[in-house]
């Protein structure tokens, strides 16, 4: 406690706040004519931001002399202002000279995004408390989440994780997450935020324009385009060190590249009692978007690499050891689209490739996995409805090579183990139809999806949706359907089909001060029938202080579960921010050993199971952060932040832990209490 309160105070010491003060400005074009409804974003200070009025004129409050300013209105260029002083601020934009034929930024239209659950940008994810600045944690923080294991990878509504879809840049991914985490779970995804255009959410009933879900769907569009100044951004933390560049190289061609490397000598240090079974972990990823628009269309490319490795301990009744895992991963997306006229065309390729290694006792095999993909789209969209059809195309390749033990409760080096080597594909193709109309306040959505395997198998999926703006604050959604998931079966290494029936009711009401949702829905799948209800409340108590609660219950084949998340965000001093996230939920499912039998042969115990399974105590978790922004120069801007993760230290039981013959068990915990802290550094340059 010594040592967190030290550190506490360090930081709170470093972080200086500066004088400030209201400032007023006029915002003109190059004919000196007021722009009504421009936006000044106050970069070092988002929440002073303000928004021309009919004069043209605004007012920013408690503004700093060296504060940065982006302006931004429809049809004219960006222009990012620094103020060489404080008397009013008068601010000309130009405007944008290109052929907006030529160079149009088109995006493949979603036909489903009026039923989306929730949209986000990357500022919505940086301002989530207990995002981590990672959009899929910060999907896991909605009250659709039933995540129990603090694993990045998204559980829908009772679901499993891997029956959600994941797309990026319309790519489907199957393993989205880093797993170079302390807690061998995956706390972090492979996506950096500052590269993301938005993030749609389908909690349920995901759009048939993708597919291959039988829970929900989460996709992840990058940038069409970056601002036309130059940025460069350095994270330095406990476990990380990151850099990240972006910038327009023209008009119509932008690019950026991000790398990152972690470590765990610094964190194991400053945490040492949490984290005592790690021996090492080191990750090192690098990413590169490059965006060109043309008279020929928009192209899109993203290429994504991962090398990373795992060391902890492991302790097993018949073998205690280093438990060891590696893994490399490449991800490929080309995107291409075309507007003519009513119609837009496009075509996305992909490749996912990984390859991993595990090593503890009598185990040790390498799994590699090869995902190309393909697909086309035609979309007809008019002022009130949208069309869509398409085809797809997913191979995947899974070749499995090494030992694996023989018997699950003898793991030893000494004990038996099988050789197995095989090699596992599945090829399917899809064909898609969808289509939304809208009737004033009403819309009206439908699609069919089919797949056929090669072996001449085939699946079809459809779907209804409805939504009703009942009145400006509230309205209504309506949708079912049935939905499937193609899968290669481990036991066969054979192609199957896995289906599941959704039906779900969504009531939105917003308001300045109150925003509510309230969903019941009911999914079918795996049989299994789970029936749930979610809650989620967001109190704008002022600009300065929301608090968010969810609240979801479900009864998994009458099994009562539920979850509860709240989230405080609050913003206590200029510059200052305050975020917290108490989490709670009923705890996993285990299954006690009551006796063992021992075997001369092995010379090792074999547990005996009690009938029926009993839950953990339920999970409870309470982490805080704290944030400074903090300007350092004309150009270069500082953010700093702080975090306590489980700051009252509650012991959440992973699972039970025995001795070698069974009659003694200790208990293994999700994450301890924890510190972290580091900061990030900007600096722009503003073209000449």
């Amino acid at each position: 406690m010594r040592k967190l309160i030290f550190l506490t105070g360090f930081i709170f010491c470093a972080m200086v706040a500066v004088a400030q003060e209201s400032v007023t400005g006029l915002v003109t074009n190059s004919e000196n004519e007021p722009l009504i409804g421009a936006h000044i974003i106050n970069l070092n200070n988002i929440d002073h931001s303000a928004v021309t009025d009919e004069t043209g004129k605004f007012i920013l409050i408690k503004f700093q002399e060296t504060d940065t300013l982006l302006i931004k209105y429809i049809g004219y260029q960006e222009r990012l202002y620094i103020p060489k002083e404080m008397d009013a601020l008068n601010i000309q934009l130009t405007r944008e000279q290109r052929v907006l034929r030529e160079v149009s930024v088109k995006a493949v239209p979603m036909g489903a995004e009026v039923f989306a659950m929730e949209k986000l940008k990357p500022l919505d994810i940086y301002l989530n408390p207990a995002s981590k600045a990672d959009p899929l944690v910060a999907v896991n923080t909605t009250a659709s989440s039933t995540t129990k294991d603090e694993n990045a990878a998204v559980s829908f509504r009772g679901a499993t994780a891997n029956q959600t879809a994941y797309f990026i840049n319309g790519v489907p991914l199957k393993n989205p997450v880093k797993y170079t985490q302390l807690n061998n779970t995956g706390t972090l995804s492979i996506f950096n935020t500052d590269f993301l255009r938005d993030v749609t959410i389908f909690p349920g009933n995901p759009p048939l324009e993708y597919g291959q879900s039988t829970s929900g769907a989460i996709i992840l569009e990058m940038a069409d385009r970056f601002p036309k100044y130059q940025q460069h951004s350095l994270s330095l933390s406990l476990a990380n060190l990151g850099y990240s560049f972006r910038n327009q190289l023209n008009n119509d061609s932008h690019v950026g590249v991000f790398t990152n490397f972690q470590f765990n000598e610094l964190l194991q240090f400053t945490n040492p009692r949490g984290l005592e079974d790690i021996n090492s972990f080191r990750s090192n990823d690098l990413g590169v978007l490059l965006v060109k628009h043309s008279a020929f269309g928009s192209f899109k490319f993203f290429q994504y690499g991962l090398m990373d490795s795992y060391n902890f301990a492991f302790n097993h009744p018949s073998y205690k050891g280093e438990f060891v895992q590696s893994s490399v991963r490449s991800i490929s997306t080309l995107k291409w689209v075309y507007d003519l006229s009513d119609f837009t065309f496009s075509l996305i390729a992909g490749n996912s490739y990984n390859q991993n290694n595990f090593e503890f006792g009598n185990l040790d095999y390498d799994d590699e996995n090869l995902s190309p993909y393909l697909a086309g789209h035609v979309i007809q969209e008019g002022t009130s409805h949208i069309s869509k059809i398409g085809y797809s195309y997913w191979g995947r390749e899974n070749h499995f090579d090494g030992q694996y033990p023989l018997y699950d409760f003898a793991l030893s080096p000494e004990n038996p183990s099988d050789e197995l080597s095989y090699t596992a594909s599945s090829n399917i193709h899809e064909v898609y139809g969808y289509h939304r109309h809208s009737f004033g306040n009403t819309a009206l959505g439908g699609g069919v999806r089919v797949g056929m395997l090669k072996n001449a198998q085939n699946e079809i999926s459809y779907q209804l949706q409805f939504s009703q703006q009942l009145n400006k604050k509230l309205k209504l959604k309506l949708a079912a359907g049935k939905y499937y998931q193609n899968r290669i079966a481990e036991e066969t290494e054979a192609d199957e089909f896995i289906t599941s029936f959704q039906q779900s009711i969504d009531i939105e009401y917003d308001a300045r001060k109150l925003a509510f949702t309230q969903s019941f829905y009911r999914n079918a799948f795996d049989h299994k029938n789970v029936i749930g209800s979610e809650t989620s409340v967001n109190f704008r108590f002022s600009r300065k202080l929301q608090v968010n609660q969810n609240l979801s219950l479900l009864d998994n084949d009458n099994s009562f579960d539920w979850f509860s998340r709240s989230t405080i965000d609050w913003k206590f001093l200029p510059s200052w921010s305050f975020s917290a996230i108490l989490q709670f939920f009923k705890g996993q499912r285990y299954q006690m050993i009551t006796s063992s039998t021992y075997s001369e042969q092995l010379d090792v115990y074999s547990p005996i199971y009690e009938n029926g399974s009993s839950h953990f105590r339920p999970y409870r978790n309470i982490s805080v952060s704290i944030s400074k922004l903090m300007q350092l120069g004309d150009r270069l801007s500082s953010v700093w932040f702080f975090s306590l993760n489980n700051a009252l230290d509650f012991k959440n039981t992973r699972d039970l832990e025995y001795n070698f013959n069974y009659n003694y068990y200790s208990k293994n915990y999700l994450s301890r209490r924890g510190i972290y802290f580091g900061v990030v550094l900007n600096q722009i340059f503003e073209p000449k």
